[in-house]
């Protein structure tokens, strides 16, 4: 047994046994709190870390396939990029639901928050990852976001009011169909 395997015992342990977080939403709020951070300031060592190859990144239009470093270097930069350059100070996506579908597979519901000095620059919008447990850490494989672009690169989400959401981005099941 390892680090990432839990022990018999339920729930959260501390730190000090060496055990990580059982929580689902502990786990999927960590890693988008990284994830975040990454996509902030360009860290794409911490997006390596986090993200899992290939990447399957879908919006409501068109679903990418990223498969090499290079690429997911391209997709952390345009955003980071776009985030600079909308003078984006803090870029938080906070968790509202997450799950075991496995015991190595997290699934969950989060929105991303775009904030400059205090103000949202743009609606927040809504986002489902699938979180699988790897070798050293949880990584992120699938996203699906609910933002219309149907293009490479996404330099301006175009975000699309909750009640206009497509099912898939409503049902926890959405990301496996």
């Amino acid at each position: 047994t390892g680090p990432f395997d839990p022990p018999d015992t339920e729930g959260a342990l501390s730190s000090a046994t060496g055990w990580l977080p059982l929580d689902p939403m502990e786990i999927y709020q960590d890693v988008l709190d990284r994830l975040s951070d990454a996509a902030l300031y360009g860290d794409t060592r911490v997006l390596h870390d986090y993200i899992r190859l290939p990447f399957t990144f879908s919006t409501e239009m068109h679903t990418f396939t990223l498969t090499t470093e290079a690429e997911l270097d391209a997709y952390c930069l345009s955003f980071t990029e776009t985030l600079q350059a909308m003078g984006a100070t803090d870029y938080i996506r906070i968790a509202r639901e997450a799950h075991y579908v496995t015991r190595d597979r997290i699934e969950g519901f989060h929105y991303s928050h775009t904030i400059r000095n205090g103000h949202r620059l743009f609606a927040p919008f809504c986002s489902r990852h699938v979180v699988e447990r790897g070798p050293e850490r949880w990584q992120v494989t699938r996203a699906a976001v609910a933002i219309a672009n149907d293009h490479w690169e996404i330099r301006m989400p175009a975000t699309t009011p909750f009640s206009e959401y497509p099912p898939a981005f409503l049902e926890p099941q959405g990301l496996t169909q």
